[in-house]
């Protein structure tokens, strides 16, 4: 064989392996990487957050998953520039929940303009520009492995929210899937994630990788303290029926009735987000559930929570882990400051008894540790 022809010989031979190894490389990129089974979590603050916190939430609390909640990213004026620093601060914080073994789930604020929900379903440019923050994320993480998620809003309301938000999630599902192929998008439903907002939800037919989700605080008035005053300022005045779990309480305050509170009670409640799971085949979870720690009868509520998520197969992330006073679990029942001292509280062995039956991170979806 003379020396040029071995030369084309060699040059083909290259090529063809280099062009199988492409497709191969294809082939894989498509695909997806499941959603969890086994989600056992809690919800975490960009920028308060800090990694010896996700240190001690792995190894001590032997939580599986986070829901990390970044607030917005977007410039409240045109041209509703995005933050890069905090772009910055979010994928230092990612970094580390891959460190420390936990599946982190991320989930971006609804933009607002001077507290005004519903300016951002009246403004294209602002919705825009948070299709392109997305796509942005999602080019970042596409070739991170698995271990990520996007959660698209979190509860999506102010007026016009269910009709704009039902055209907004197929355009940032198409623009995170241009990048993106292989890590689940989570979807949470109107009406501020509620589980009544399942009832006319539909799902994406265009994305078998899609999970959605729901938050549970019902009812209201019990998990928040809610009184004339507001949030926690509850006062035997507001409640003389008692304002204790289980019990005869309002799930909303004035306008609702009063109705008997119980587990039963709680599993009625989610009974859409169930019938949308079975009837579509599709994932759901409870990305927010949580109860004031001081609440009388908190124990037994967040026990029925977890004994119903767990009895119906459903993942969930507490709400929240070292960053609202009134539902950190760590600062007990007795102490309502904001700088009522962290320890083993009995809440927290409380949720360790759930967390305990983790096996480790979620199965077949996060990569080795760092």
């Amino acid at each position: 064989m003379s020396a040029s022809v071995l030369v084309r010989v060699v040059t083909m031979a290259v090529v063809f392996v280099g062009a199988a190894f492409a497709v191969c490389r294809a082939d894989e990129a498509q695909s997806p990487f499941p959603w969890p089974t086994q989600m056992r979590g809690v919800n975490i603050i960009l920028g308060r957050i800090t990694e010896p916190d996700l240190g001690h939430l792995a190894s001590d609390w032997k939580a599986n998953s986070v829901r990390l909640m970044t607030g917005s990213f977007l410039a409240n004026e045109p041209p509703y520039a995005i933050n890069a620093d905090r772009l910055k601060t979010l994928e230092e914080t990612v970094g580390w929940c891959r460190k420390h073994g936990l599946y982190c789930v991320i989930n971006l604020g609804q933009p607002q303009q001077n507290r005004d929900a519903g300016w951002f379903w009246q403004t294209p440019a602002a919705q825009q520009k948070f299709v392109e923050l997305w796509q942005t994320i999602a080019r970042t993480h596409a070739g991170s492995g698995p271990g990520v998620a996007y959660d698209l809003m979190n509860e999506p309301h102010g007026s016009g929210s269910a009709e704009a938000w039902s055209r907004l999630v197929p355009e940032l599902t198409n623009a995170i899937r241009q990048v993106d192929q292989v890590h689940p998008i989570v979807v949470e439903a109107p009406a501020w994630g509620n589980a009544e907002g399942f009832v006319d939800l539909k799902p994406l037919a265009s994305d078998a990788n899609t999970v959605y989700s729901f938050h549970f605080y019902h009812p209201f008035d019990f998990t928040h303290q809610r009184g004339k005053a507001g949030t926690l300022q509850a006062t035997p005045e507001d409640h003389p029926l008692g304002l204790r779990y289980p019990g005869k309480i309002k799930a909303f305050w004035e306008t609702a009735p009063v109705e008997d509170w119980n587990k039963a009670t709680i599993r009625e409640r989610v009974e859409p987000v169930v019938k949308f799971r079975d009837t579509y085949k599709v994932a759901v979870w409870c990305g927010e559930f949580g109860c004031t720690r001081w609440a009388e009868g908190a124990p037994q509520y967040i026990t029925d929570c977890l004994d119903t998520w767990e009895e119906l197969g459903i993942g969930w992330s507490w709400y929240s882990y070292r960053e609202w006073y009134a539902m950190d679990l760590e600062m007990g029942t007795e102490d309502r400051s904001r700088q009522a001292p962290r320890y083993e509280s009995d809440l927290v062995k409380l949720i360790k008894r759930y967390f305990a039956r983790n096996p480790g991170v979620p199965a077949g979806t996060a990569g080795p540790k760092e």
